[in-house]
Parts: structure tokens; sequence; C-alpha cells
């Protein structure tokens, strides 16, 4: 999107996903110090719904045009100033793990002295009873950045990686046979069903 074309409540939504940071940019004489304290007091989150601007205006006792200004000026410093960096202090590391029985648990370690790659197996004995097995693979991985932490989303799925099953879903995907929802709401096994990769000799057992 072009610089004009940005609006004032998208980019105060991107400046409070950052509120941690701003302290940054305290005491550096900028012209939107009032602006910065005024964010960074108001404690809002990424959860947090964002008023109005004329409302989030009226509270920061700025006038409209300062306010954008300001609001415009900080955006454009935490882009392109080279001074700033972005200190993401914390690394936490969470397992969602499905069983083809469609039970779930989700599960977060402080601590992971080697991160497995997409595909290799996980022997996880952990909640045992509840997913039905102590055997899994890597499905997917996924980085997420928020509030100075760093959450590494281990995704592990019943099983043994299947290159061919892996490809299959992908296509699905891509040719709307299955939809996202499928992929939480229904088994492994109900997906190969639906997508007939099970042989009829095999169901029939």
């Amino acid at each position: 999107m072009k610089p004009e074309n940005l609006t004032p409540k998208g980019i105060f939504a991107d400046i409070v996903s950052m509120t941690w940071t701003l302290p940054f940019y305290f005491g550096k004489r900028k012209e939107y110090e009032e602006l910065i304290k005024f964010i960074y007091e108001k404690k809002y989150d990424e959860q947090t719904s964002i008023p109005p601007i004329k409302d989030l205006v009226r509270e920061s006792g700025l006038s409209y045009s300062k306010f954008s200004k300001f609001l415009k000026n900080l955006y454009k410093d935490l882009r392109e100033d080279e001074d700033f960096l972005m200190d993401t202090h914390r690394v936490m590391y969470r397992f969602c793990v499905s069983s083809s029985y469609g039970r779930s648990v989700i599960f977060d370690l402080k601590n992971l002295p080697v991160i497995p790659k997409i595909g290799e197996s996980v022997e996880l004995s952990y909640f045992r009873e509840c997913c039905g097995s102590n055997t899994f693979y890597v499905k997917n991985i996924k980085h997420t950045f928020r509030n100075g932490c760093q959450i590494v989303e281990i995704e592990l799925a019943e099983g043994n990686y299947n290159l061919f099953w892996h490809l299959r879903l992908d296509e699905a995907l891509e040719k709307k046979e299955v939809d996202w929802d499928d992929l939480f709401e229904k088994s492994t096994y109900q997906l190969k069903e639906q997508l007939d990769v099970i042989p009829k000799w095999y169901r029939d057992l």
C-alpha cells in the first residue's frame, strides 16, 4: 500500500503491536513524544479493540492535525530509522498435538535445545492417554512475534511423515477439495476418506 493510502487507524493498530518498543524514543526530543507516552500509558495490546480515531484524538489532548502528523512520523521512523532495533528478549515453544481420534493438546515449553524440522519424527510420551499415541511427525512450524516474545509454534500430527499425503493435501487445498476448516475439524483419516486416497479394500477390512 502506498504511504498516502495508509489509514490512521491502521497505523495506530500497527504501533500498538509494537508498544513495548516505544521507550526507545523516550527523551529523544522527538516532536511526537507526547503521542508516544499517550499510546504507551494506554496499555493497548493486539487483542484490544481500537477505538475510533476521533476518540483517540480527544483522549490524547492533541489536535487532529497534530495527532495525524505525529502518528505518521512515528510510523515512518519505526520503519526507516537505522538506529531503531527491536529486542525480542523471550522465546516460547508451543506444541500443538493432534491425533487421528480428533483429539488435540497444546502445551508450552520454556526451553527447547533443538527445534525439530518439518517431516521429522517426534516420540512424545506426554498426554499419550489423551492422544492415543506417542508417535508423531512435525507437520508445520510457525513463528509469531508478539510483545517482545518470539513464539515458535510446532504442529505435530500422529503417525509418520508421508510426502505423498503432504503433496495431495496441498493440492486439495489449492483445488478447494477441502477447506481450512476441514484441517482443524477433521482427523487425518477423515480427510483421507474425503479425498479418496484410502483403498477400498483397506476400508472394507
